[in-house]
């Protein structure tokens, strides 16, 4: 087997099109090296990783130092051994990895018999693909793509998220505050959207990585006070059907699998699940 590493995304995408043909599945990995093709100046770093055999793409990654790897689906555990020791080569830190089982199983149990890392598991998660949406009961309100003009509100919703979704992770204000601003600026095709009573918004959600055929959506988040009202479900099913028409096949989204309430949300609207992801924390001894 041959591993090598990679600079440019649209190489990264073509080799690794029959190896990550299921692009529900692969929705993360070919979404972010995606938007390094659109964007070389999205992320500081980016390096993708592949391992060969025979000269056939087997196992396939990338990294954004200094987040967590993000992996592709792997045709054996032995391409993803090798994937593990051109990681360690290549970055000998890591603080992660996410991806979907059982690829990201055998990469963790990899990565801590060779580095002596700690491994934890931070969050399961289900992956859903979406191509037609259910039609709900509506609450009162309705939705509204986010402009510019709501960046502030946008930034203070998602630092909010991001505190009470992910505590594990270091929250970056102004990375935050430049994602916000390339989403909403008017030719990207990622973005947010609200949803708004008495045209206050009570609740948001944002949508990019998009794939060769679809389109990431998240995060989704409803301030306390405003929950339990059906506002996100609504808002989803808006913004996804929105995607749709405008000419993607699919939407998709991460959800935590300990969190039943949001899957049967997603679920009623016409996401289906296609894969079980892990999230995996390295702690060095």
């Amino acid at each position: 087997m041959n591993a090598k590493v990679i600079t440019d995304p649209d190489e990264f995408l073509v080799t690794t099109t029959d190896l990550f043909s299921n692009e529900a599945r692969n929705n993360l990995v070919l979404g972010i090296a995606g938007v390094m093709k659109a964007d070389p100046d999205a992320y500081p770093e980016c390096n993708m990783l592949i391992v060969e055999h025979d000269g056939v793409p087997v196992a396939g990654a990338l990294v954004t130092p200094p987040r967590a790897l993000i992996l592709g689906d792997a045709d054996t555990e032995e391409a993803v051994t090798k994937l593990v020791r051109l990681a360690k080569g290549l970055l000998p830190r890591i603080p992660g990895v996410v991806g979907n089982r059982p690829t990201v199983h055998t990469f963790a149990s990899d990565w801590a018999a060779v580095t002596g890392d700690d491994v934890s598991v931070v969050m399961n998660q289900g992956v859903f693909a979406l191509e037609a949406v259910v039609r709900q009961p509506r609450p009162e309100g309705e939705s509204r793509a986010a402009s510019a003009a709501d960046s502030d509100l946008l930034v203070a919703w998602l630092e909010e998220f991001g505190r009470e979704a992910m505590p594990h992770e270091e929250h970056d204000h102004e990375g935050l505050v430049q994602t916000v601003s390339a989403r909403v600026s008017a030719d990207s095709p990622s973005g947010f959207w609200f949803w708004c009573v008495g045209g206050s918004p009570v609740s948001v959600s944002g949508h990019g990585g998009p794939t060769r055929t679809g389109i990431r959506i998240g995060p989704v988040y409803t301030p306390p006070e405003f929950r339990g009202k059906g506002y996100a479900t609504a808002l989803v099913a808006d913004q996804s059907s929105a995607l749709l028409a405008s000419g993607y096949r699919f939407c998709f989204l991460y959800t935590d699998l300990a969190n039943e309430t949001s899957n049967d949300i997603y679920k009623r609207i016409g996401y289906a699940q296609v894969a079980e992801s892990t999230v995996y924390a390295f702690t060095s001894r």
